[in-house]
Order: C-alpha cells, then structure tokens, then sequence
C-alpha cells in the first residue's frame, strides 16, 4: 500500500472517529432558568440505575422513556444503585416543596430536579414538565459521561407553544428524520407542524403521489407516533390555495384559477382535497391542521403573479371560508400564515418583502373567523417591534410568530411575543432548507438556537 492510500485510510478513519455520536456538538438544550448544582460534589449515574414513573406518563411518552434507558445503557455500570423518580406536582404533598418551588410548578411544563445522594427526583408541574425535567437529566449525563453534580435545577418555558417547522420532501430519510425528532425533544420543542407535499402515499393523495421515494402511508404513521411518544403535539400543513405547484397543478390543470393558485368556485376542489384532510387529521389523531394560503401573489422562485392575475381577495376568503366551516364541524382548529392579510403600507417599519396584502385582502381581515390561529411569519426583519402580531392579537386570534435562520429575527420576535398583553400563544421555527440540498446540520442550527430563544424568550 502506497503512502498516499495510507494517509487517506487514516484520515477517513480519523474523521468517521469524530463523527460517531455528534449529537450534542449543538446546545440543543436551552439554558435551564435557575440552577443550583455543588460541582465538587458529583454523582455517577450508570445503567443500574432505577427509573419510577407515573403510569400515565410511560404510556404517553414511552419514546422519550427508551431514549432515556438507552442513554445510560452506554456507561461504565459501577453498581450505583441510582434511583430516579419522577412525578406530577397534583400527585404529591404540596406541603413537601419550598414556597419558591411551589411558584414556579405553577406554571405550565415547569420542572424541578434534586440530585442528593444516590436519589435524584424530578417534579413536573404537568406530564410536560416531568418529561423536560427527564431531557434536562438525560441531555446532562449524556454530555459528563453519566456524572452529574449534586443540586437542583428549576426551569419553565416562557412561551406556550415552541413548534418546529418540518417539511417532508422527497429525499428525507425516515431513520435520520427520526434522530432529528430526538433533537427537537433535548431543545423542548413541544410542537410539530409537518408539511406535506407530494411525498406521502396517502389514500386520499393516490393520483398525485407518484414519486418512487415517496414515504408509504405506514412509514409516515410510524413517524407520526414516534413525535408523539417523544412530547410533540403533530399539526399536519397540506398547501391549500396558493402554491399549487407543490400540490394540484400538475394533475388538475383544469382546476387552477392561475398558475399557482387553485379555483375556488370549482366545487371539484373540494372533492379532492376534504378527503386529504381527513386523512391527515384522522392519522395523526390531530387537534389542528395548517391549511397554508401564503403568497398568493408568488408564483415559483423565480416567477412572481401580476397584481391583476392574483386570486381576488374574495376569493381567498371563500376557501378560507369553506375550510374552516369543514374542519370546525369536525372541532379540527385551523392555522393558516398571515402574509396576505398585512401591507406594507400599514407597517413601514417592518421588512416590506414579505408584506404581501393589497387594501382588497386587508379589507378582508376582519371576516377571518377569530379562532382561526394566525402564524404571522417574518424572517428578516431587524427592529424588535412586531405590529402585525399585536393586529391580529386585538383582532381576537391567537397568534404564533414564525422565524427561520436570522437569529436576531428569532430573538427580537420570542421577546415580543411573549411580551404581548394578550394572545401571543407561542412560536415556530422554520426550515425551507432542502434536507438533500443543505444537508441537517443547517436545520440543526436553526432548531437549536430558536429552541433557546423560545424557551428564554424574556
């Protein structure tokens, strides 16, 4: 063997040695509120430890739970005799925590960890927070090699809903989908909006889902259970009215209103795509469903719709219309994005590109039923104000801001959202990035630092 092989042996050798468990080369973790931990007082946790866990909480995040056991399964076994208990403030003698303590398990998916001696206990204010409380412990160990020190950590979200943005292209792979789920779960994101182009083969989906890599119906019910088992409450987004390239075009040229956007007065429309959203709903046992309907004035990447060839504001609102009044006889809550309902003129202060709403669509505003949920996206904007949010806030709809890489963007908005008097009700990260294009660590970069700024957004 030549020198020049031998030296590319090893380097590959080298860098396959570097890259064998890379999952905590990101802080997913957000930084926990309040810690008190004696670092010179260290316990050693090993795979003879002893996890006690309400009943309920095994059987609703039994994912998490293995995830757990296989995290301490990897260190040395010292015979430790470590007990791990974990549990729900409603089953446990109030009497038992400080005043302090007791305050903070108040608030919605808190937790509080005491490590003494050989016992660590988790309480949670509510199911979520005991399993945030059991991520910070296993995402510690995991990080010291099985050791951690004696203490306690005290932690709450400072806003309600934390949703990743998934879109499921073809491309994606089901296992590293999957580790990329167990990521979300270390930066306590308790929310998964799933966007689905043609890359599922659902039944109701059957004549537009040809490609051969798309995920078959079983994998993606799979997927679905495993977010599930891991704490993530599943909002499947189908693209419903704009952006039709991704959906209908191509099969149903005859029921396009342009070359983006459907038809709305073809009543055919809706004969394909009801049985889409039932499907969704139905798979994902889902409580919401995002049905798009951004950029309607967009037409592609590089194209862009005329002012007079865009769908009539009327007409946006007749599909919204339709849908809602569909899903709500199901009690399926609606999300949708808001671009179309704000202009730039209302907001010369914030980022004008990504204002798309004439005075036609703003006009239409008000009709919007109200307990349609608004996700009000801005990915460049640089001042710390959100109007727009505020807007749809006084108008009565519960409000998500939506980010995506600029990390002052992420930062100004958690801030703003949180600090809203009323219906600021959380955040979402998004990520348009092509898996096969960028590859996950791009992605992985844009969910650990929204994770942080969710979390700590004051």
């Amino acid at each position: 063997m030549s020198a020049k092989n031998l030296i590319k042996i090893l380097l590959m050798m080298f860098l396959s040695l570097c890259y064998i468990d890379n999952s905590y080369a990101l802080e997913f973790l957000p930084q926990p509120q309040k810690i008190s931990l004696n670092y010179d007082k260290k316990i050693v946790v090993d795979s003879s430890a002893t996890l006690d866990l309400p009943t309920d909480f095994k059987n609703k995040f039994y994912v998490a739970i293995a995830e757990f056991h296989k995290t301490i399964s990897v260190f040395p076994k010292n015979d430790s005799k470590i007990i791990i208990s974990a549990n729900v403030t409603n089953k446990i003698s109030h009497d038992s925590l400080p005043k302090y303590v007791s305050e903070v398990l108040q608030k919605p998916e808190a937790y509080w960890i005491t490590i003494r001696d050989k016992n660590i206990q988790i309480v949670g204010s509510d199911l979520m927070g005991t399993l945030h409380g059991l991520t910070t412990l296993e995402y510690l160990l995991k990080k010291n090699s099985g050791k951690i020190a004696e203490g306690e950590i005290l932690d709450w979200p400072e806003i309600k809903i934390r949703a990743f943005h998934f879109v499921l292209r073809i491309g994606v792979r089901f296992e590293e989908a999957k580790e990329f789920l167990a990521k979300l779960r270390h930066g306590h994101y308790n929310t998964l909006i799933i966007l689905i182009e043609n890359s599922v083969k659902l039944d109701s989906m059957k004549e537009l889902v040809t490609h051969k890599n798309a995920w078959s119906k079983k994998k993606f019910i799979e997927f679905i259970n495993y977010a599930k088992g891991l704490g993530l409450e599943v909002v499947p987004e189908i693209k419903l009215l704009t952006h039709q390239e991704k959906l209908l075009k191509d099969k149903y040229l005859n029921l396009m209103y342009n070359i983006s956007t459907y038809d709305p007065r073809k009543e055919e429309v809706y004969k394909i795509i009801f049985p889409m959203l039932d499907e969704l709903v139905s798979l994902a046992k889902a409580k919401a469903i995002h049905i798009g309907h951004d950029e309607a004035r967009r037409a592609g990447r590089k194209a862009r719709l005329k002012e007079k060839e865009m769908i009539p504001a009327e007409l946006f609102l007749k599909d919204i219309l339709r849908i809602y009044e569909y899903s709500r006889e199901k009690k399926v809550e609606v999300w949708m994005w808001g671009d179309m309902l704000i202009g730039k003129k209302e907001f010369p202060q914030m980022f004008q590109k990504h204002l798309h709403g004439n005075a036609d669509y703003i006009a239409i505003r008000t009709k919007i039923p109200k307990d349609i949920v608004i996700c009000d996206w801005h990915y460049f904007d640089e001042q710390k104000d959100f109007p727009s949010s505020k807007l749809f806030a006084e108008l009565g709809h519960r409000v998500l801001g939506a980010t995506w890489h600029k990390e002052e963007t992420i930062k100004n908005f958690s801030r703003y959202i949180t600090n809203l008097p009323k219906n600021g009700e959380g955040m979402i990260a998004s990520s348009w990035y092509s898996v096969k294009d960028k590859g996950w660590g791009t992605i992985e970069e844009i969910a650990a630092k929204s994770a942080e700024a969710f979390w700590n957004a004051k």
